[in-house]
Formats: structure tokens, C-alpha cells, sequence
């Protein structure tokens, strides 16, 4: 499984983005993000996406999430504002990943 993860935004308007093969992880790690994609899924993230929503506060980060594997490829764009906690700790997830 591939994870491609950007956000963007903020007061600089910087951009950072990782990427993550997850074959390329410790199996504890891969399967961590199996589960929190699943869970992503579940709680419909990447049916209800959308691109995050303009006149918040200038100081917010949108994200652009791509996953991509045997069954296709599936993205979700929110904004920090807006995310649920799946999402939260998946992006917080996939960064920790990214380092690793």
C-alpha cells in the first residue's frame, strides 16, 4: 500500500508532503496504517472529502490524502478544522511513518 500525504496552507503557506510504501515498513508499523486506512474507510473519509472549506482562520493546514493499492486508488482532501480524529491521527500516522 501506497500513502501519499500533503498539506498545505498555514501563515507561510508551506508546503510539506511524505510519502509511505507501506512494504517498506516493519510489520507492526504497515499494519498499524492497514488498520487506521480501514477504520479511515469506515468512518467514510474518502466518500464525504471535499477541498477544505475557504474563510476559516488563515493559520489552518488542508490536506490532500492518497492511498492506493490492490483495490484502487482512494484520496480525501480536508482541512485541519474539519477533520475528524480518524483522520487526525492517520495524517499524524503516516508523518511518524514517513521519518521512520
Amino acid at each position: 500500500m501506497k500513502i501519499s500525504l500533503v498539506r498545505s496552507g498555514g501563515v507561510a503557506g508551506l508546503r510539506r508532503e511524505a510519502t509511505v510504501d507501506t512494504a517498506q515498513l516493519d510489520s507492526s508499523r504497515a499494519e498499524e496504517l492497514r488498520r487506521m486506512i480501514e477504520e479511515a474507510e469506515r468512518s467514510g473519509l474518502f466518500e464525504t472529502s471535499s477541498a477544505p472549506r475557504g474563510g476559516g482562520p488563515p493559520d489552518r493546514f488542508g490536506y490532500h490524502l492518497t492511498v492506493e493499492d490492490r483495490r484502487g486508488k482512494r484520496e480525501a482532501r480536508f482541512s485541519e478544522q474539519d477533520a475528524s480524529e480518524t483522520a487526525t491521527l492517520l495524517v499524524r500516522s503516516v508523518w511518524e511513518a514517513s521519518e521512520a
